[in-house]
């Protein structure tokens, strides 16, 4: 038998677009990231966020979005704000309902990318 993967677990495409509906009500209340979105395409963004999240997640991959790393690059985002989001996300499905593991499953694949999101500064180069 199939391993069900994470998509299917939390209930599809359904579920994602109330999650990704959720966790936007969360990061445009939260003080520490809401400045992010200030001058974003909202609708837009959700719109790639379900489609991330889908693909992360096992689902179908309809994502045709930039990669992590040269979507987040000019953002300076920081630990702290990156911090903020995973938990807003985790806050979300827990909200919804899902169950403890599989927040966790998700959580190691938030955690995966903080590599990709955080800003690392410039190292100086000796002369």
């Amino acid at each position: 038998m199939e391993k069900q993967s994470i998509f299917e677990k939390v209930g599809g495409a359904p579920s994602i677009h109330v999650l990704v509906e959720l966790f936007y009500q969360k990061q445009l209340a939260d003080p520490v990231v809401k400045g992010f979105f200030k001058s974003v395409d909202l609708e837009k963004l959700k719109a790639h966020q379900r489609d991330f999240f889908t693909k992360v997640l096992g689902g179908p991959d309809n994502y045709k979005g930039r990669n992590l790393v040269d979507s987040h690059k000019n953002l300076y985002i920081t630990e702290w704000h990156f911090d903020s989001v995973k938990k807003n996300l985790v806050d979300s499905l827990e909200e919804l309902k899902v169950e403890k593991q599989i927040i966790e499953e998700v959580a190691v694949i938030v955690e995966g990318t903080r590599k990709d999101i955080v800003y690392k500064k410039p190292e100086l180069h000796k002369g």
